[in-house]
Order: structure tokens, then C-alpha cells, then sequence
């Protein structure tokens, strides 16, 4: 259940983030999780009850979450 379009827009989106991040602060780019996968994806919706938004479910294929914790010191 992928839209072209809005992954690519998404993907574009996130490798402006990470430069910028890149460029500002490099070393918030390790806690970026890795992308999550169309089934742990579909479990969340399924969990929920609910479809996500094209654009988030995109977004999650790039990066899933973070490793910052509340402390704001990373996993």
C-alpha cells in the first residue's frame, strides 16, 4: 500500500532534514531509527483500528521514531 508520490516526497523531505541536521547538530543523526517495515506498519493499524495517513506511513519507511529519550540523551 505505497502512493509514489508521496514517498518521494517524503524521502525528499527527510534527506533535507538529515542534511540540515548534518549540518547543525551531526550528531543527532545516529539516534534516527531505521525505517520500519510494511508489516509492522500494517500491525500498528491494525492495533488502532484505523489507516494511517499515505504521508506518515512514508515517513515511517525512512525513519521509524527515534532513539532520544526523555532525558534528551539518546538510546
Amino acid at each position: 500500500m505505497t502512493d509514489m508520490g508521496v514517498d518521494e516526497n517524503v524521502v525528499g523531505a527527510w534527506a533535507r532534514v538529515e542534511a540540515g541536521l548534518a549540518r547543525v547538530q551531526p550528531d543527532s543523526l545516529r539516534f534516527l531509527a531505521p525505517p520500519a517495515d510494511d508489516a509492522a506498519i500494517d500491525a500498528v493499524e491494525a492495533a488502532l483500528g484505523l489507516t494511517l495517513p499515505a504521508d506518515f506511513r512514508a515517513s515511517l519507511r525512512v525513519h521509524d521514531g527515534t532513539g532520544w529519550t526523555r532525558d534528551g540523551t539518546g538510546g
